[in-house]
């Protein structure tokens, strides 16, 4: 299995399972640049993926698309987490069809139940796409505490998204309501308890 790998709390219990449970999965780092993965960030990855004894690569990804997602960002003309993802999410699939993996898994603790485990067609192949932390109906917490486990640095201090999305945050106060609706939604589906989701809007408020 692939798994997309931000470094995130999220995708840290994801790579943590995958591999308890004998998937054997590579984790696969999106890098688009400083703006997505600061020199901080790839510290962060590197090691966690040390202490996992996983297989790591980094991928480029669409150049041009990010290229646009930081542009319009920036001007405050769209939203990034949309584009961003699909984009990452892209990549992800991509490089698992060349290494001929059969499936791919991210960290999303969202949408639940059948709807967090299907078939894609790429290239005339099928692939298994599994949101695995959502299929097994884990919470916020969980992630969490696996991640805590395995010494994600940043495991006790909740934030809503990457470093541009702080930026555009304090640069364009209108972006800040599509990253809240996002909070409320899996506050709504019982994913986050009311504290973390408070944390995360207050994040989303300062900027980071």
């Amino acid at each position: 299995m692939v798994v997309g790998f931000s470094g995130g709390v999220d995708s840290t219990a994801m790579l943590y399972v995958a591999k308890r449970l004998g998937l054997e999965p590579i984790a696969a780092t999106v890098d688009a640049g400083g703006w997505m993965m600061p020199r901080q960030a790839k510290g962060i990855v590197e090691d966690l993926v040390s202490r996992l004894g996983v297989r790591h690569v980094y991928l480029k990804g669409d150049e041009e698309a990010f290229r646009l997602v930081l542009q319009w960002a920036s001007e405050g003309r769209r939203h990034p987490c949309k584009l961003c993802h699909e984009k990452i999410e892209e990549a992800v699939v991509d490089f698992a069809l060349e290494e001929g993996v059969p499936a791919v898994g991210f960290g999303d603790l969202l949408p639940t139940g059948r709807f967090s485990m299907y078939w894609l067609r790429r290239r005339g192949r099928r692939l298994l796409r599994l949101n695995l932390m959502a299929a097994l109906a884990l919470f916020k917490s969980d992630t969490v505490i696996m991640a805590r486990f395995v010494g994600h640095p940043a495991a006790e201090r909740l934030h809503f998204g990457c470093p541009l999305l702080g930026v555009v945050h304090r640069r364009h106060k209108e972006m800040m309501l599509p990253s809240i609706q996002r909070v409320l939604r899996e506050t709504r589906a019982g994913i986050l308890e009311p504290n973390q989701a408070l944390k995360l809007v207050k994040s989303i408020i300062r900027g980071r």
